[in-house]
């Protein structure tokens, strides 16, 4: 099942023209198995439970409103686990540290413009 959502962006932007993050510190969306009560299931041939299987396709980047628009391919177990949290990202993220460093972003666009 697919579902689009908008969620906080991580990472070091050097860029927006094209959009470029830093190899060290790729720009992307938080890391989902890093959030609190990441959904498992009991694998049979495992023998053993694992994290709910998803695949995120990124769509499109807003890196000044700092999100971007996802569309994840997952279980309705993980939607239902994923939209439960939507509202608390932006808290987590914050919590954790990991931010969107837009610092580059901005020498560039302050370049750019007393180049025009």
């Amino acid at each position: 099942m697919k579902r689009k959502y908008k969620l906080p962006a991580v990472g070091k932007i050097l860029n927006d023209e094209p959009l470029t993050g830093d190899p060290n510190d790729p720009i992307t969306v938080l890391n989902l198995q890093e959030l609190p009560n990441y959904p498992t299931s009991f694998n049979e041939e495992l023998q053993r439970e694992v994290k709910e299987p998803c695949s995120m396709l990124h769509l499109n980047y807003n890196v000044d409103e700092e999100w971007c628009e996802v569309e994840v391919d997952a279980s309705q177990k993980f939607h239902d686990w994923l939209i439960d949290l939507l509202p608390q990202l932006r808290q987590i993220k914050k919590d954790k540290g990991w931010k969107l460093d837009k610092t580059e972003l901005e020498k560039t666009r302050l370049a750019r413009r007393s180049w025009r």
